[in-house]
């Protein structure tokens, strides 16, 4: 069984590599660096989930393990060393089973943002039952949708030096999961 955080490790390599490309140049943050906590505090606990105990920061196996389920050190410290800044997750569980993770990851740059939220976005393609997901509640969204199994979606966006990303797993709707990623990057884009 391949580990879905090592995926992550050949990614995060090339967020270093690509942060220096781009036609904005290396150092643009292509917009405000978001307050994760206050960021993630806009979302309502939407019907059927209880929150976890509201936003607060997160370490970078905290995180890892809201993006992915796993905390894996060694990717953790990939994370912190490609320039991870300060950033929050929230949890709800499910009721009827299963649990909710939005996260805010704060970067360096715009373009280590876009590739770190590429990487999570993507993780879960190529296993048996999962396929790509763009739901049109969260535009400018990209994500997977997992058909069988513990039911995981996960969707990415980033906004300026932010990756926003909100994972689900069991029996959290389709639209709660697109409803909060289209809260949080429209609060995010005002701060623009």
């Amino acid at each position: 069984m391949i580990r879905r955080p090592a995926l992550l490790l050949p990614a995060l390599a090339l967020l270093l590599v690509a942060a220096g490309c781009g036609p904005e140049g290396p150092r643009d943050q292509g917009g405000a660096k978001a307050d994760p906590v206050a960021l993630l505090r806009v979302l309502p606990t939407a019907d059927g989930l209880v929150d976890d105990g509201g936003p607060g920061l997160a370490t970078p196996e905290e995180l890892l393990r809201a993006l992915t389920g796993s905390g894996d050190p060694a990717v953790a410290e990939r994370m912190q060393g490609a320039g991870l800044l300060p950033s929050a997750v929230r949890h709800w569980r499910a009721t009827g089973g299963g649990e909710m993770f939005a996260s805010v990851a704060v970067w360096p740059t715009k373009a280590i943002a876009a590739n770190f939220s590429v990487t999570v976005a993507q993780q879960g393609l190529g296993r048996p039952g999962v396929s790509a997901w763009t739901p049109t509640d969260a535009p400018g969204s990209q994500g997977t949708r997992q058909s069988g199994g513990a039911l995981e979606r996960v969707l990415a966006r980033t906004v300026g030096p932010n990756a926003i990303v909100v994972r689900a797993t069991g029996e959290v709707p389709d639209a709660v999961v697109a409803k909060a990623m289209e809260r949080l990057v429209r609060v995010q884009e005002a701060q623009n």
